[in-house]
């Protein structure tokens, strides 16, 4: 049962309906209009079940509607709902730093070698160890030459449809991508990650800040977790995610032990 704006008869999406004012936002019209009779028709009409519209929502004093934050893009049709993130964020710009003095040592690194080599005749046991030597620091280097490039490319894609919630990375492969039965997916929640970054002064280790970061996981039918969104820092965009696929899913939120505070 859709809310359709009293103005002009569009329909409203549920992420431009507040229930604690019980108002809507017509994207059509572009005005404020009050749905507080059709809120009422829907809870009337679902009063009994579990996916009752306003439990759904998480919009009570236990479960805030989470405000949409900047860095997502949410798309809701009446029958997708599209939530996207773009990786990039600035501090990626102190590590592709961070990445051009790596890989210029390597660089330098292989060319004496290399030009040794070259020059010289075979590099013998010695030279051969300054060539293998590296290629621990090598791989690193590819790796996070991956990631900065990708951090600048990539975007996080989730579809909903009726049926089946998907996750994509790309443009560039990235693990992570799934595809699940949205009739097995009994519950989300939002699972808290802990890091401690330790400082040494000498002899002394002494503990330092800690770190929050988060993943959006799914209880399945089989009472198995799965991990849907994964290692993302900021938990309110989590909560946004959790929130919205919930509603348009119509599961009632339920505590779930572990869950983020």
């Amino acid at each position: 049962m859709q809310i359709e704006c009293p103005q002009c008869g569009a329909a409203i999406s549920a992420q431009d309906v507040d229930l604690g004012l019980r108002v809507g936002k017509c994207q059509t019209c572009d005005q404020i209009v009050p749905v507080a009779d059709q809120l009422e028709r829907i809870a009337d009409t679902h009063a009994g079940s579990p996916h009752s519209f306003t439990n759904t929502s998480g919009n009570s004093p236990d479960h805030p509607l989470v405000p949409q934050p900047a860095s997502l893009l949410i798309e809701e049709t009446g029958d997708s709902l599209e939530i996207r993130k773009r990786w990039f964020h600035p501090a990626v710009l102190f590590l592709v730093f961070f990445c051009l003095i790596w890989d210029g040592f390597l660089v330098v690194w292989y060319s004496i070698v290399l030009g040794f080599g070259v020059a010289n005749g075979p590099p013998g046991l010695i030279g051969l160890f300054f060539a293998v030597f590296p290629l621990g620091h090598v791989a690193i280097g590819v790796g996070l030459t991956y990631f900065c490039i990708a951090s600048f490319l990539n975007t996080t894609t989730m579809i909903v449809r009726e049926g089946s919630l998907s996750l994509r990375h790309g443009p560039l492969y990235w693990p992570g991508n799934l595809t699940l039965a949205t009739d097995d997916i009994e519950q989300l929640y939002v699972k808290s990650i802990l890091g401690r970054h330790s400082t040494r002064h000498g002899d002394y280790s002494h503990p330092g800040r800690i770190s929050v970061a988060g993943r959006l996981m799914a209880v399945m039918s089989d009472n198995k977790e799965q991990v849907v969104w994964n290692s993302e820092s900021d938990l309110a965009v989590l909560r946004c995610i959790e929130q919205r696929v919930e509603l348009f899913l119509g599961i009632e939120p339920h505590a779930v032990a572990g869950e983020a505070g």
